[in-house]
């Protein structure tokens, strides 16, 4: 069933999403040897959104 509340939320999940992909390092390997804990938490959320 389509629940129009849900799409919204979705949908404004997937922008955030999408701005926090943009704000990535552009090599997550040197993240996680560097910063093992924001590498952790951005892993976090994109397994959170899949």
């Amino acid at each position: 069933m389509f629940d129009e509340f849900r799409a919204k939320r979705v949908l404004s999940r997937c922008v955030d999403l999408r701005k926090e992909i943009y704000n990535l390092p552009s090599d997550l390997n040197k993240l996680r040897k560097t910063d093992p804990k924001k590498y952790n938490d951005i892993k976090i959320k994109l397994r959170d959104i899949v």
